[in-house]
Parts: C-alpha cells; structure tokens; sequence
C-alpha cells in the first residue's frame, strides 16, 4: 500500500506537462498532432515583390495575351484580430499568375484588365522551435483589379473572390501594389523598349489584407 507522500507524488507526475507544451499554449502555438480550428478574423502584412510580363507592354497593343507572373513575401503581420491556425500569422508567400487579354497596352495600367488570373497566399507561422511554417493556404482568383493612385506613387489594387476555403472563408483578400517605380520611369519605358517588370512594396509601402 501507498503512503500519502507516495500517493501525492504519483498524482503529481500524472498531471506534469512537458515544458515545451507549456511554452506553446503560453504563446498561442498549438502542440504537435493537435488539430487547430480554421483560421478566421481579419490579417494586414505588408508585402514586396514583383509581377512580370513575358511580353513587354509597350504603347502599341499587343497582338497576343500578355503572361504576368508575380511573386511576393509577407512580414510586419498585425495578427490581433486573427483567430484559429497553429499561431499568430507572421508572414506569408504570395503568387500571382494569370494575363492581360490580346490589345493591352501601357493604358491597360489605367484601367486594369486581366484574363483568369489565379491567387495564392501561403499564410506562414512562427513554429515552436522558432522557424516559418505553414498556418494554411488560400487558392482564389483574381476578381477585380483597379488604379488606385495614377501620381505617385502608382498604385494597383488586386480583390479576390470570396473565399469559400482555407484561410479566412467567406471573405476577400486584397493586395495594395504601390509601384516602386516613378511614372515618369514607366512612361519612358512605355514610350521605349517597354514594361517588363512592375516591383512594388521595397520603395513604397504595399499591404495584403483579409477581409
């Protein structure tokens, strides 16, 4: 028969946590095999990175679609009204490739017209051991794209459809492309050898943002 003290021990160690399962719930990281509710509420990162143009976009309308690709990285997440996912979101990888329709020119960028164009957003986390990983993924399209700001800087806005899985169902994502470049250097370009690339978000503050 077990004496109290012996008795009060084997409780003790039965309710012990690891210390590293302790850390995590204090830091808002769910522990390895626990599966985390959806995450919902609303994200804002900023971002940087570029969208090219196989065929550059010139004054001169072109006779083919033009292939656009971007690519861009997230951080300074202001993660306060998210809930669910393994953690507070703390970056992101963002892809963009669709295209402008046959005819598009450098007037295109004021009124902006895109053939099915398909978005991803890999929301990222900070692990327990302190390295970026996966929170969850959003696979959209591209729904509406609009010249914010014609000055400087130039600034493009993407709206996604409505998410209706992943990350942050039943709302939107939108990327706010502030222009690296002057519009007098686009308009030179425009004017030459043409547009190739459109960085965004190193020079001038860009976001992605859901809702």
């Amino acid at each position: 028969m077990l004496s109290g003290d012996a008795r009060r021990g084997r409780v003790t160690r039965g309710i012990m946590m690891p210390a590293a399962a302790v850390l995590a719930i204090a830091v808002g990281i769910l522990p390895a095999g626990a599966v985390p509710p959806p995450i919902a509420g609303s994200e804002s990162c900023a971002i940087s990175g570029t969208l090219t143009l196989k065929t550059p976009l010139t004054n001169t309308a072109s006779a083919k679609p033009i292939k656009v690709k971007g690519v861009a990285s997230a951080s300074s997440c202001n993660s306060a009204s998210q809930t669910g996912g393994k953690g507070p979101i703390t970056g992101a990888a963002i892809k963009i490739i669709g295209s402008l329709p046959a005819g598009a020119s450098c007037t295109t960028l004021i009124n902006p017209v895109f053939l099915t164009t398909k978005v991803q957003a890999k929301w990222l986390y900070t692990n327990t051991r302190g390295k970026p990983a996966t929170d969850g993924v959003d696979n959209t399209l591209l729904a509406n794209a609009v010249l914010v700001n014609a000055n400087n800087p130039v600034e493009i806005q993407f709206i996604t459809l409505t998410l209706s899985k992943g990350p942050f169902v039943g709302q939107t994502i939108t990327l706010n492309l502030a222009l690296d470049d002057h519009s007098a250097t686009l308009l030179g370009e425009c004017g030459g050898t043409g547009i190739t690339s459109l960085a965004f978000g190193s020079v001038n503050a860009s976001s992605i943002t859901s809702p």
